[in-house]
């Protein structure tokens, strides 16, 4: 591809090749190509040259101009350089051959860094513009990098699965590991949105199948979410000029929380249960809804939390996993009482801890056992729990602002998620208007208006 190096000044003398792998795929070691030529449709005639131009081809096909100009008819596209001896062209082909070497070099220098590669990078360094040429993982990881103290190790880890759906969108996509921050505008994101709402199966950069499973509606546009937070952040660094978000416009569909009612809870609480998995998860649960406490907090619940209240009674104190705004939790005596009831026990001896939680996947999964031999149709999880304390405190006349403060929001926005209003708050209120609409306050005129015949 090269020429001969004889003769020329060690700055431009090229660097040795490193042995590059064939083993395919690995899209981050790419080998290129390129090619000198003049761009014919942009012939000056007035001065019979045109402008000379660098084609670089590596995963795509990218044309950079050398602001130089030739006499078309002097060039040999065989070699790619300018014929004969003339000081013009040995200042030509002179300069050609160095922007070869700077390209061999630029290469090189990335291959040896491990750096992702493709044609609009070795573009972007051969111009000197690296600065504003972030790629979309990149940017992606370098939000996750800098939020590490600010997000939940649960928030990281929804991060990394984001993360890895749009690095298999950008494989199925465009066949390459990684794009430019410039690619993203309003056709990617919802290219993107599609990928995650539909199911598929392609081969993927290890060479493996991949076999994607459709998103929900609500789930997709989370993702979106995350992704939109990565590309602001961009936009805010200056690596983009202009936020691709700007005209993306989506709702989430409403979905129906659920939560249990005083008498299914009653149920759980009352139920016998001889196995002693699931006893211990009943328990978690019912402490959950008379605390408000998420699986996380629960988890990590020890004795330094349980603190003496303003009012004489037990309260937990505690900062919540997810946002660490904290709790203040007076508690209710069925939770002390199960409190009461694993502090003898072994785990709880051995850790400090207040309760023996088990993984969030088994208490889920045991807590559909509970629902199965109490009756219940609801799928019963932490947040369901969650829910029933907001909602049962709601409707026993519990302020708002107070149950914002035990649940841990920083405000009122999500709190119509965690409160439901019951049907008996229902017909407690309506006892009010019942009261002023009684019985013989109309009187509703018993003739019905005769109709017109059309």
């Amino acid at each position: 591809m090269f020429a001969e190096q004889s003769g020329l000044p060690d700055n431009l003398k090229l660097s040795p090749l490193p042995k590059v792998s064939t083993r395919l795929p690995e899209a981050n070691i790419m080998i290129y190509s390129h090619r000198i030529f003049p761009r014919k449709g942009k012939m000056k005639a007035d001065i019979g040259m045109c402008p000379l131009y660098l084609r670089i081809i590596c995963g795509e096909r990218i044309e950079v101009s050398l602001n130089k100009w030739i006499n078309p008819q002097k060039w040999n596209s065989k070699s790619q350089r300018l014929v004969g001896n003339t000081p013009e062209a040995k200042a030509i082909n002179d300069f050609i051959k160095s922007v070869e070497v700077r390209l061999h070099n630029i290469h090189t220098s990335l291959l040896n860094k491990g750096e992702f590669i493709n044609a609009e990078i070795l573009k972007a360094h051969l111009l000197g513009k690296t600065g504003k040429h972030k790629t979309v993982l990149e940017t992606f990881d370098f939000h996750i990098k800098h939020n590490e103290k600010n997000y939940s190790s649960a928030t990281i880890k929804k991060y990394g699965y984001c993360r890895g759906h749009l690095k298999n969108y950008i494989w199925k996509s465009y066949n390459t590991s990684d794009v430019f921050l410039s690619k993203v505008d309003l056709p990617f994101i919802k290219e993107f949105q599609l990928y995650l709402s539909e199911s598929s199966q392609f081969v993927g950069e290890a060479g493996k199948t991949v076999i994607k499973a459709a998103n929900e509606h609500n789930s997709t546009l989370k993702y979106v979410k995350m992704f939109k937070t990565v590309i602001r952040s961009a936009v805010a660094y200056k690596w983009l000029d202009t936020d691709p978000f700007a005209l993306y416009r989506e709702k989430y569909k409403a979905v129906e929380q659920e939560y249990l009612n005083e008498s299914e809870l009653k149920k759980i609480i009352e139920k016998k249960v001889s196995i002693d998995r699931l006893r211990l998860v009943r328990d978690l649960f019912i402490f959950s809804c008379f605390t408000g406490l998420s699986y996380a907090d629960l988890k990590k619940l020890s004795s330094e939390h349980l603190v003496i209240g303003i009012d004489g009674y037990s309260w937990i104190n505690i900062k919540r996993t997810k946002t660490n705004t904290t709790c203040k939790i007076p508690l209710l005596q069925p939770a002390n009482e199960i409190l009461k009831k694993y502090a003898s026990h072994p785990y709880c001896v051995n850790t400090g801890k207040l309760l023996p939680v088990c993984s969030n996947q088994k208490l889920n999964s045991y807590l559909k056992e509970i629902a199965d031999i109490t009756g219940i149709s609801k799928n019963l999880t932490c947040h369901v729990a969650r829910r029933t304390f907001a909602t049962l405190a709601s409707d026993n006349g519990v302020p708002a602002e107070t149950i914002v403060k035990i649940i841990g929001h920083a405000g009122f926005k999500h709190l119509h998620l965690y409160a439901k209003t019951g049907e008996i708050k229902l017909a407690e209120d309506m006892k009010i208007l019942r009261s002023k609409f009684g019985e013989g306050t109309f009187e509703i005129c018993d003739a019905i208006p005769q109709q017109k015949s059309i």
